[in-house]
């Protein structure tokens, strides 16, 4: 068959066009135009689908990043690339970046550079299309010797069988619709054809590390080798492909059936389970859990997971490892999951007039929302009883921006009283001892109807609260006894219908409402606008000391 006929096949077989616009990555050679023009003849050979389904006929776009290497050759290959798009009335869209100065800038070498300058270039084209609702892809022109030329990098950079495996015709929104092709059928077919194509010099020569492998070593290979390396290689990729696929099934198998939620959107495992499974297979649950926690935007290396690895093996509480792209590794009550620096909030509703965010935010961890504050914000707030009736405003007078609300209110009826992990009942006569601000060293706690006190980090390590939030904790104290901790802990009035019934036992309700003395206020902190809005108070400004 020919080239378009065996082109177009391998499209429908792995279902590679079917979207609203293809970006096509064109360096202006002969395998990148040869990519070009059988899709642009593909779209004008196509007739228009029955359904009007238009998907079937995706637009096509062109992408040329001028790496500025090469000087007056490198711009006369970009003006062939733009002259073929106005010939064939494909939006051609281009970019000049100098790759050595950003090489030399970032300490890396040419080729890195140069590949992550290109995708950049190529993700910021396809988003232009994206954001208007429609469904994107990138081509770019890898064929059979590209696939064995990976493979044989990879084997000498030491990875693992994934990185031997061939590559995938579809991987995220990067199409490959040439794996299917040898150079000599891309050459006879742009020669054939007429497609204007540039040789880059460069290619021929070996200073490059992928030059090396296809100039020097594959032919090497070929000489002393009874089969054709590229043949044997591509054949054992796929082989190594099909054990893959297994191995990932059965992996996404155990992980949807243990994985627990840590806060939204971020996913733990049991550290027994990574302790008992084998190897090959605690070290992939291990890179699916950090690929699910962080999208995807960065790799775990083989060093980093055998790290990881001997930290579930340990399984104490509090342990933690620092991780590329600004993740931590943590193990929390026999639970191993990764996290940014910053903790997600789990708030949703209102905004915050912080430019930078809210700085108090309700976290949800393992199921308990603690109210958690950002690491560079010490409020010190006094309450007092002249705020009762209205919604105080806490803000930095460092930084002229608000922290947090607090609304006071005297409960007059039952009905009055909501529970929550926000609120605390609070009575009166105690209001003007209290602080609030961020969890100390020092505080100690003693719960109501205990007899007796301990240190609070001895109480939030019994009540395995997660360390890397603990001296972040919003907390109401009385100088150095904490007498509230909103979702935890309380020392005086009542926070539930347990609390509640012991506060109310010598006296009911009517004694609370019915004098002075044992009035209670009922305290609440709000984060958002809306929850400001909503508990409907006038607003004051206090200053946070």
């Amino acid at each position: 068959m020919s080239l378009p006929e065996d082109f177009q096949r391998f499209i429908e077989k792995h279902r590679l066009a079917e979207c609203d616009v293809i970006v096509v990555a064109v360096s202006g050679g002969p395998d990148s135009m040869c990519l070009l023009d059988l899709l642009v003849n593909r779209r004008d050979n196509a007739s228009t689908p029955a359904s009007g389904n238009l998907r079937e006929r995706p637009t096509i776009v062109a992408a040329h990043l001028n790496h500025g290497l090469r000087g007056i050759e490198a711009d006369r290959d970009e003006a062939m690339v733009r002259e073929y798009c106005r010939e064939h009335e494909v939006p051609f869209f281009s970019r000049r970046v100098d790759i050595a100065e950003k090489a030399r800038a970032e300490g890396r070498g040419l080729e890195e550079a140069g590949r992550e300058a290109r995708y950049a270039f190529f993700d910021e084209v396809a988003n232009t299309y994206a954001k208007e609702g429609r469904i994107v892809r990138i081509a770019v022109a890898h064929r059979r010797e590209d696939q064995a030329e990976t493979m044989l990098i990879n084997l000498f950079r030491g990875a693992g069988p994934d990185g031997l495996c061939s590559m995938e015709p579809i991987r995220g929104r990067v199409i490959r619709p040439l794996l299917f092709a040898d150079k000599a059928r891309v050459d006879d077919y742009v020669s054939g054809h007429d497609v204007p194509y540039a040789i880059d010099r460069s290619n021929s020569e070996n200073e490059y590390t992928r030059n090396k492998w296809r100039n020097v070593v594959l032919p090497m290979i070929r000489e002393v080798s009874a089969r054709d390396p590229v043949d044997a290689l591509l054949s054992f990729g796929e082989l190594l492909g099909s054990d893959r696929e297994y191995l990932d099934m059965l992996v996404s198998g155990i992980f949807e059936k243990e994985k627990t939620i840590v806060t939204t959107g971020i996913y733990g495992l049991p550290t027994p389970l990574l302790r008992d499974l084998h190897p090959s297979l605690s070290s992939r649950l291990i890179r699916m859990l950090f690929e699910e926690s962080t999208g995807g935007k960065t790799d775990l290396t083989k060093d980093l997971t055998r790290r990881i690895t001997e930290l579930s093996s340990r399984g104490k509480g509090g342990c933690s490892l620092s991780l590329p792209g600004g993740y931590h590794a943590r193990i929390h009550d026999g639970t191993l999951y990764f996290e940014r620096r910053d903790l997600p909030s789990s708030h949703d509703g209102g905004t915050d007039n912080s430019a930078e965010g809210p700085a108090l935010e309700a976290v949800t961890l393992f199921g308990r929302e603690y109210l958690v504050l950002k690491e560079e914000v010490k409020p010190v707030f006094h309450l007092r009883p002249e705020m009762i009736g209205q919604t105080v405003e806490v803000v930095s007078e460092e930084h002229g921006t608000r922290l947090f609300s607090v609304g006071l209110k005297i409960i007059e009826n039952p009905n009055q009283v909501v529970y929550n992990n926000r609120t605390w009942y609070c009575p009166v006569r105690e209001l003007s001892r209290v602080t609030m601000r961020a969890a100390e060293p020092k505080d100690s706690v003693r719960p109501a109807g205990s007899t007796g006190s301990k240190a609070l980090r001895r109480y939030l390590t019994d009540r395995k609260v997660p360390v890397g939030i603990r001296k972040r904790l919003l907390v109401a104290v009385d100088r150095d006894s904490i007498l509230w901790v909103p979702g935890l802990v309380h020392a005086e009035g009542f926070t539930d219908e347990i609390s509640y019934g012991r506060y109310t036992a010598t006296g009911g309700f009517e004694k609370l409402i019915g004098d002075k003395n044992t009035q209670i206020v009922k305290v609440t902190v709000l984060i958002t606008d809306n929850e400001r809005r909503v508990y409907g108070l006038c607003s004051r400004t206090s200053p946070d000391f």
